[in-house]
């Protein structure tokens, strides 16, 4: 079966999945960033934040003022 596909199909291919795996790679990395800079329990950019004390913050609310 593989006689059948010619190499610059097989070149395409080979390309395809190593970008795949870059942005796989990358994807990985910033959400690693995000989880270490305690951007972990945020699930929605539009979900506010609650500290600690209690205090909600709208700091990554997109309709904040």
């Amino acid at each position: 079966m593989q006689r059948d596909i010619d190499a610059e199909t097989i070149q395409e291919w080979q390309t395809l999945r190593r970008n795949l795996a870059f942005a796989n790679a990358a994807l990985s990395i910033a959400n690693a960033q995000r989880f270490v800079d305690g951007d972990r329990h945020l699930t929605d950019d539009n979900v506010p934040t609650q500290h600690l004390d209690g205090e909600r913050s709208s700091e990554y609310s997109s309709t904040s003022a």
